[in-house]
């Protein structure tokens, strides 16, 4: 081989050595640069998060509906029957006056209206007067009998002439607390029934039956 030629072998060998080096140094770095952010993507990708939490119930809540019960005299039985009013063998000029307790047994306060029908011959006679918040009196003189009720009476003397008839209107409503033990969960309710002076002999030996009938409904309700 001559100097020429080994010459240049020997200039070229450290070029063509140097060459792959760099190639080799410069894929070396790029597979690290890579490593590295496939390692930082690698962990950003995975971070989680915790964070405390509570939860509270809540129980024990109940709800029951009132009761509204209105009774007279006491008696459980919506069908009360009422002697005390009845008058026989009357005459023009007598009366006879009866009172009864009406009381909210009930857990809600109430208002009532009270109807009236009634039947026979010697009902377009009869003259009716309501009161509240006082008791009755009967009396004798002279063989008349008369009957008198305390308190305030509540609207006009009343003939009963159509079947269920507004004897305490829904102006004249009264209202019954409920049941508090106090006191104000009662009413009195007394009743006048009247053969005036002034009737005639038609009326002789006639009958007439009355049914007075009290509606309830809770307060604050509008009227049926």
């Amino acid at each position: 081989m001559s100097k020429h030629t080994a010459a240049r072998h020997a200039a070229s060998r450290p070029r063509a050595s140097l060459s792959f080096s760099a190639r080799s140094l410069a894929h070396s770095t790029r597979v690290r640069a890579l490593l590295s952010l496939g390692i930082f993507l690698g962990f950003g990708s995975l971070t989680t998060f915790a964070y405390f939490s509570d939860s509270v119930t809540i129980s024990g809540t109940t709800f029951t509906s009132g009761t509204l019960d209105m009774t007279v005299n006491s008696e459980a039985d919506d069908d009360y029957t009422w002697a005390a009013l009845s008058l026989g063998d009357m005459v023009p000029g007598e009366s006879r006056a009866a009172s009864v307790t009406v009381q909210n047994v009930g857990t809600v306060p109430l208002t009532y209206t009270a109807t009236a029908t009634g039947s026979g011959a010697l009902l377009p006679g009869l003259i009716f007067r309501i009161y509240v918040g006082g008791s009755h009196t009967n009396t004798t003189t002279n063989i008349l009998k008369t009957g008198s009720c305390a308190g305030t009476q509540l609207g006009q003397d009343i003939v009963l002439t159509d079947p269920d008839q507004a004897v305490i209107s829904d102006v004249n409503k009264q209202r019954i607390n409920n049941n508090t033990g106090v006191g104000d969960d009662t009413q009195t309710l007394c009743v006048v029934a009247a053969l005036p002076s002034t009737v005639g002999n038609q009326y002789q030996t006639t009958s007439a039956g009355v049914t007075l009938t009290l509606n309830a409904l809770q307060l604050g309700a509008p009227p049926e």
